[in-house]
This record gives structure tokens, sequence and C-alpha cells, in this order.
């Protein structure tokens, strides 16, 4: 979550959720024993499935 709050300068519990949203849509993976997420690498349109 560090990475996300630095870059898009929100706090932890937002970034948070944006990671728990990701994972939720398969964009990453869970989190490791590390901590640590896998990038599934889900590539399209921002904000949905439009073509």
């Amino acid at each position: 979550a560090s990475l996300i709050q630095r870059r898009l300068r929100v706090g932890y519990p937002r970034a948070a959720r944006m990671i728990e949203q990701m994972e939720a849509e398969g964009v990453v993976g869970a989190a490791g024993r590390d901590g640590r997420r896998e990038v599934l690498g889900r590539r399209g349109p921002v904000g949905g499935d439009e073509a």
C-alpha cells in the first residue's frame, strides 16, 4: 500500500481499499507471506469493460 500512497498521495485506508478492489477484480493476487502481491496483468480501459 505504501507505493500507492506515495505515488497517488492518498492515505493508508484509501490505498488499502484500492488494493482490495484490485484483488477482487483479478488485477493483483493475494498477499504472500512476505506481503508482496503478484500482478496478474489484466489490461484494458480504466473504469470498466467498455469497447
